[in-house]
């Protein structure tokens, strides 16, 4: 009796340390990290001829994408490339790749989209008053004008995507708005209140939470559910909707 009971018990943690490796397995292939995101966008600006040294944190996770990923340069030049997963869930994440163009045109590379930069007129978003450091920029205090462009300005071409963002420093009369200009536009901010959806197939469990840092459309990041007390991670998918994916610790 006691040995059949023994047997019983090695198949029993044989199963469980079995169905925890598998999990973890899982877990990994589910998502993909900033350092290998980074590889994928330094493999896509080699193919434009260009080297770069991108912006993204190594420990970022990102949902894991069934298709190809889509890079494209973004304000005009390749400074900025978005990031897009063209899944029906998919996410999309902007990346300063901090390029060194200007080598690259030295060597006479194939840089097509950035060397349109250099074009005499553009147009581009410009401040039409000075604006202080932290204020917030209103309709009256932008305009879209014919300007000469630099090869590395991640300058915006649309009102609508510069109204309402906060400036980091202050701003002189005339200036080109330029992407470093601004306050990362988050989706979701720390503190924010969130609903956390989970569960399998059609039975999804909604649970207030908290978001405990800044996090972008498709970023894994961390948030409180504020019902059980416990730190979760979870995928952003809209300004209000976090999708569940792994638990941690209780606090």
């Amino acid at each position: 009796m006691k040995k059949s009971f023994s047997l019983a018990a090695k198949n029993i943690l044989a199963t469980v340390g079995f169905t925890i490796f598998s999990l973890n397995g899982l877990q990994a292939a589910d998502t993909i990290s900033g350092f290998e995101l980074r590889g994928h966008l330094n493999s896509y600006l080699a193919e434009q001829g260009l080297v770069g040294t991108p912006s993204l944190n190594s420990t970022r996770q990102f949902r894991a994408c069934s298709a190809d990923l889509k890079f494209s340069p973004l304000f005009g030049s390749f400074q900025t490339i978005e990031i897009r997963c063209p899944d029906n869930d998919g996410w999309k994440i902007a990346v300063r790749t901090k390029i060194e163009a200007a080598e690259a045109l030295k060597k006479g590379r194939d840089v097509s989209i950035t060397s349109a930069d250099l074009l005499d007129k553009q147009m581009a978003v410009v401040v039409n008053k000075r604006l202080r450091k932290n204020s917030i920029i209103g309709p009256d205090d932008i305009s879209l004008e014919q300007v000469t462009a630099k090869l590395s300005t991640d300058y915006f071409t649309r009102i609508s995507d510069v109204i309402g963002r906060r400036v980091k420093r202050s701003l002189r009369t005339r200036q080109i708005v330029e992407a470093r200009h601004l306050q990362t536009n988050w989706m979701i901010q720390k503190g924010q209140p969130v609903i956390l959806e989970s569960g399998f197939g059609a039975i999804q469990v909604l649970s207030e939470g908290i978001a405990l840092q800044n996090a972008q459309w498709g970023e894994l990041a961390r948030f409180l559910n504020t019902r059980s007390n416990k730190e979760v991670f979870g995928t952003v998918v809209s300004e209000k909707k976090i999708e569940i994916r792994t638990k941690t610790s209780q606090k």
